[in-house]
């Protein structure tokens, strides 16, 4: 019996060590299975990672390239803005100086006028006083108070005045 029972107790531990090494080819195999589910899942997972921050990226670029779209033409918008502008103010720049350059011939014209008028004046009031003292002693003393009337007024010089008197 007793060769019977090692007999019987050799034969289990063979099954015993035959399972236990069929659990632990299982229990690798599974292992490897799941390792390599694990590395696939793994590549998954990195591979969409890198996908969405490429698409992240491209959304960034894409707006950046909006940001700096929207900036150009802002940009556009504000030169061509000051160009209307500035053709506005140099429109206006040109009319103004031929405006001044009109008002200053003008000017000029009044002004030779004035002095022609003076001249003629100061010549007539001359003449008047030479033929009015000629004429009556009274006639010279009303001379006399037209001149200083029009040296009042600016029209005559001193040296006008002179003239008269004599």
């Amino acid at each position: 019996m007793e060769a019977s029972h090692r007999k019987a107790m050799e034969e289990l531990q063979r099954q015993h060590k035959r399972e236990v090494e069929k659990l632990q080819d299982e229990k690798d195999r599974l292992l490897s299975e799941e390792t390599d589910a694990t590395i696939s899942a793994i590549e998954a997972v990195k591979k969409s990672h890198c996908e969405e921050l490429e698409r992240l990226r491209s959304t960034q670029n894409i707006a950046n390239n909006n940001d700096l779209e929207r900036l150009r033409k802002q940009h556009q918008e504000d030169l061509e803005s000051l160009q209307r502008e500035l053709q506005v103010l140099s429109e206006q720049y040109s009319c103004k100086c031929l405006e001044i350059n009109y008002q200053m011939k003008e000017t000029q014209l009044r002004e030779k006028d004035l002095s022609r008028s003076q001249r003629e004046n100061e010549e007539l009031l001359r003449q008047n006083q030479v033929k009015g003292n000629r004429l009556h002693p009274e006639t010279g003393k009303y001379l006399q108070d037209c001149v200083d009337r029009a040296r009042e007024w600016g029209q005559v010089d001193d040296s006008f005045k002179e003239q008269a008197l004599r």
